[in-house]
């Protein structure tokens, strides 16, 4: 009895074990069937074909994974724009460049490249001891630097920004200033959420200055503690 018992335990288990295991060979086969039809599934939840960038990518991507050769044969047929500095951490993308396609990587390999037409800097890595030299007649330079100045002084003397065909700093001078880089549209400017009544700002008046000065860095190149302070000369100000 005790005999029949384990053999019926057994093969109770080894038929359990077959059921999932055919259970688990059917998931794996119908994900990579999934996989597959990728394109297809994208297209039909879109509503309709894909557009011709989604094509360029999807087609660029297969490449990529199937070839170097083939990588750098679909990479030559759009504008290379090489980050110098390797700010983004990508080998090779394809993005949209207004209504054009280009390709974005921060592979120096690409320097020499014929199809290479722009080279895009970030203020802090930049060093004039490691430029793309020589520089083409048809390469731009871009410079991306929202951080202080003091990060990297030299960008801010006309010999090195003159340097640049576009620029987006914090300087209004910039052809695209980012001074108001983390503000999320007109609207956060015009909402009254934060609106204090006219009573209560009267009474905090009492032990608050009606200006606050607030800093990260003392005596920093720009000298502004010394305007702040000539400010507290004609108004309150609380400094943190």
């Amino acid at each position: 009895m005790i005999r029949m018992k384990r053999k019926k335990l057994w093969a109770s288990c080894l038929c359990f074990a077959a059921a999932f295991f055919l259970l688990v060979t059917l998931q794996v086969i119908t994900e990579l069937g999934n996989s597959e039809n990728k394109v297809a599934v994208i297209s039909s939840l879109r509503g309709g074909p894909l557009t011709p960038v989604e094509r360029h990518a999807l087609q660029f991507k297969k490449q990529e994974l199937h070839s170097s050769f083939k990588t750098e044969s679909a990479v030559n047929q759009y504008p290379i724009l090489l980050w110098w500095s390797p700010l983004t951490g990508e080998t090779g993308r394809l993005g949209q460049c207004g209504e054009d396609v280009c390709f974005f990587t921060i592979n120096k390999t690409y320097q020499h490249n014929e199809m290479t037409r722009a080279f895009l800097f970030y203020g802090t890595d930049f060093s004039i001891d490691s430029l793309p030299l020589p520089r083409k007649d048809y390469h731009d330079w871009a410079l991306f630097h929202e951080e202080s100045p003091k990060n990297n002084y030299k960008l801010f003397h006309e010999p090195t920004i003159t340097l640049f065909n576009h620029t987006a700093t914090f300087s209004r001078h910039s052809h695209l200033p980012l001074t108001t880089q983390y503000l999320e549209g007109v609207e956060v400017l015009k909402s009254l959420r934060y609106m204090i009544p006219l009573q209560i700002k009267n009474s905090l008046r009492k032990r608050l200055a009606p200006l606050v000065y607030v800093q990260s860095d003392y005596n920093p190149p720009s000298d502004r503690d010394s305007y702040v302070r000539e400010l507290m000369c004609h108004i309150e100000v609380d400094s943190y």
